[in-house]
């Protein structure tokens, strides 16, 4: 099946983080990019992805990259805000490192780079050569911060030869797009002039894609390409390759460093030879370079539209004049009412979804169904921020949301695609925490941890027996015991990282809830420790327990709070059950269910089961559904006061008791334009429950 499906980044470049007098200007800076931001959002949607091409820093040292981290927060807040959560993909610049001494021999001999070839061969070929090493003591505190970051990454993310290398692939309902970040500042590790003497290496875009790069981009549908600096600051001869054997196998190159820009012989959207690129101006960086240029400020939007083969790419680019940012004419040529530059482009192969539609049983899924990947509704912010969590050491995913909002299916999916993963692969175990204690009766701590032990070597074909002895044979307290036999045969048993996915923990018994999150906060603090640094852990609850003074893993990260479909989300949903509406019709059912999951699939399964009207059939469901909230509510005084408090939008106070209860019960959901405030989930059930 043909289908349509859109990628949004936001990029930006050379913040120069630390610079002198950026904590007094940059604020106008700030003020106008984040009030630009939320009108250009209205015409881009939701942002997939933050792309940062260098210069994050002004001297790489590590208090500015820690000031970087709130910086960066404040963007993550107002993107957050606007419903965009957006993973983060960066390369160094010339700014992100600590440079070498002068007198340093092995900075003299990077410096005869663009007239000696055996250099860069040493350099390459060589993992122990010194100045191999002196690259990577210079970029070390960037590593470090990237290592360490808290922001949203894609999963699989694999590094490559120079510090700063990268390459990722980012899915989306079906469609493939690689992102290839090459680090350009490499030889830039002295002053002086370096333009026309820089390299970016055939040897770090084959080892940035695991080996054979064009292999890489050819498994993509379109891909995208990040340096610090342009093709101008190369050597003639890197220049040469890069444009001929690199860029040409990329949709567009992004990068920064210029304080003006380059588009003498390419414009914004324009291409020479096959290279396509996209400059960024500075967010922040110097008033005045050389002499008397000034330095401007902007930032730009890109989106990529795809309906079958066919592929539009938009970039709204722009400017800060007089305090307002305003489109970029400079740039490109924009359409003058959207401010945007469009070009229709051709991808690296036919986009064919490959959605559930040509996979599907010939039984209709049920609304009660187990988890089945081919009837699964792609969440992809969800799914890449939980794969995201999982790649970083010692801080679980955790997936929150109340009763049916698809946490469950969430988390199935995700380890389902961890197991079919061929790069980069991971031993899963799946422990549903209702179905054990349902089937074991674990209801103490040390039953608990006993099964629990059985379960994970179970879903790593460990034979019972074999695990039951290793328990019996361990000394000491259950979660002594339970920390010994994960640590001397489950994570030992392969090379490989395991994840251990922990559904429904609502239903772990009570005796057994303090300790079992004690022993999960000690396995995340061991993780410096072989073999704990091979664990990840992806943990699914209603909402976060409170555990009063006693460490929990649930203080060490942060949860990813699901709540309903988009309407888009539901258009996708009943398109699996062969259904299609007017946009206006499905806007309509999509507001009466509340574009809760669990009732849109029961609504489309049973239009398409009866030959039924899909907005008749949700008519009649917000019948039934307010019989059974009639039920839930019947007796609880204090549920029934807030509900119609909230119903007629009289104010309650944020703290009030019952307000957990209800978002926990899906019957109240937090406002968009005010997380603090709440809404009625399914508003014309629940009126018609609470007779209001």
């Amino acid at each position: 099946m043909r289908s349509s499906v859109t990628f949004s980044w936001l990029h930006v470049t050379d913040l120069h983080q630390g610079q002198r007098g950026l904590d007094l200007l940059f604020p106008r800076v700030q003020a106008a990019f984040e009030r630009d931001l939320r009108e250009l959002h209205k015409q881009t949607g939701p942002l997939d992805l933050v792309l940062f091409t260098g210069d994050l820093t002004q001297r790489g040292s590590p208090e500015e990259f820690a000031a970087l981290n709130k910086t960066l927060l404040t963007i993550w807040n107002c993107l957050e805000s606007l419903g965009s959560h957006p993973v983060l993909l960066t390369v160094p610049g010339n700014h992100d490192l600590v440079r070498p001494a002068p007198t340093d021999p092995r900075l003299a001999e990077l410096a005869r780079w663009p007239a000696d070839p055996a250099i860069g061969e040493r350099f390459f070929g060589d993992p122990a050569s010194p100045q191999r090493a002196l690259v990577a003591d210079a970029f070390a505190n960037y590593a470090s911060w990237w290592n360490d970051h808290r922001f949203l990454r894609v999963s699989g993310h694999r590094a490559g030869l120079v510090p700063g290398d990268f390459s990722v692939v980012v899915e989306k309902r079906g469609f493939v797009l690689g992102v290839m970040g090459l680090n350009s500042a490499f030889l830039q590790l002295s002053d002086g002039e370096h333009e026309g003497k820089l390299d970016v290496s055939l040897q770090q875009f084959h080892a940035a894609a695991g080996g054979n790069a064009p292999s890489w981009a050819d498994h993509c549908h379109a891909a995208l390409l990040l340096t610090h600096h342009p093709p101008s600051w190369l050597a003639p001869g890197a220049r040469a390759i890069f444009t001929d054997e690199i860029a040409s196998h990329f949709m567009a190159h992004l990068h920064g460093h210029m304080h003006e820009p380059e588009f003498s012989a390419q414009r914004l959207l324009g291409s020479s030879g096959g290279h396509r690129w996209l400059q960024g101006r500075s967010l922040f960086g110097l008033e005045y370079w050389g002499q008397a240029q000034s330095r401007s400020h902007g930032y730009s939007v890109g989106r990529l539209t795809v309906q079958g083969d066919k592929a539009t790419l938009q970039v709204w680019p722009r400017l800060l004049v007089n305090q307002k940012m305003v489109p970029d004419h400079a740039a490109g040529d924009l359409d003058q009412a959207k401010g945007c530059a469009t070009e229709v482009i051709a991808l690296r192969q036919p986009f064919v979804s490959d959605s559930p539609s040509g996979k599907r049983q010939a039984s209709l899924s049920e609304p009660d169904a187990p988890f089945n990947r081919h009837w699964y509704v792609h969440r992809s912010g969800w799914e890449d921020r939980v794969l995201g969590y999982l790649d970083v050491l010692g801080k679980p995913a955790v997936i929150l949301g109340p009763k049916d909002i698809g946490k469950t299916w969430l988390c199935k999916y995700v380890c389902d695609s961890l197991r079919n993963r061929v790069s980069d692969p991971v031993r899963v175990a799946e422990v549903d925490v209702g179905a054990l204690v349902g089937r074991t009766g674990a209801n103490t701590t040390e039953s608990f941890f006993h099964e629990l032990c059985l379960w994970v070597g179970a879903e790593l074909r460990f034979a019972k027996p074999d695990v039951a002895a290793r328990w019996r044979q361990g000394e000491g307290a259950p979660h002594e015991r339970a920390t010994r036999l994960f640590e001397s045969l489950l994570l030992p048993s392969s090379p490989t990282p395991l994840v251990v996915a922990i559904d429904r923990l609502e239903a772990i018994p009570e005796p057994v809830r303090k300790d079992l999150f004690a022993l999960l906060r000690a396995w995340c603090d061991s993780r410096s420790q072989a073999p704990w640094d091979q664990l990840r852990l992806l943990l699914v609850i209603p909402r976060i327990p409170n555990l009063g003074d006693q460490q929990s893993p649930f203080t060490i990260t942060q949860a990813i709070a699901m709540e309903a479909f988009s309407v888009e989300e539901a258009e996708e949903l009943v398109s699996y059950y062969g259904l299609r509406l007017p946009a206006r019709e499905l806007a309509v059912v999509h507001r009466k269910l509340g574009g809760h999951p669990f009732w849109l699939r029961k609504a489309a399964y049973e239009a398409r089961s009866r030959h039924a009207d899909l907005s008749d059939v949700a008519k009649e469901l917000v019948t039934i559904i307010a019989d059974d909230y009639r039920q839930r509510i019947h007796g609880k005084t204090h549920w029934r006061d807030a509900l119609v408090r909230i119903g007629t939008g009289k104010r309650l106070k944020p703290d009030a008791a019952p307000l957990q209860e209800l978002y926990d019960a899906g019957l109240i959901v937090r406002k968009d334009s005010a997380p603090s405030k709440y809404e009625l989930r399914m508003k014309e059930p629940l009126m018609a429950a609470l007779e209001i």
